[in-house]
């Protein structure tokens, strides 16, 4: 907490110039480094890797717990209110693109 403090302090004293150069780097650094081609590349290689583990390995306990939670969840598209909410928004999607 105490260099986290001293950091805030430091930077109190830093030029407004120079805090905008810092964000100039910073800016070009993550939109060089850290962008969408990169983080999708990175994920089709995780799932690509032989140290994955297939999807289709889920056990059956895991899979039963995961259904009675989708059942108990507030937020289950079959729950009345919500199936129409569903079909209500994705008929209007629908007659909105048939034209």
């Amino acid at each position: 907490m105490e260099k986290a403090v001293a950091t805030i302090n430091n930077l109190q004293s830093v030029s407004e110039e120079q805090l905008e150069k810092w964000q100039q780097v910073n800016l070009a650094e993550l939109e060089n480094h850290f962008n969408w081609e990169r983080f999708c590349l990175q994920v089709l290689d995780e799932i690509g890797s032989k140290y994955s583990p297939d999807l289709v390995e889920t056990l059956l306990n895991n899979r039963l717990s995961l259904q009675a939670a989708e059942l108990e969840s507030p937020n289950y598209w079959r729950r009345p209110i919500k199936f129409y909410c569903f079909l209500k928004t994705n008929l209007k999607y629908a007659f909105q693109n048939r034209q």
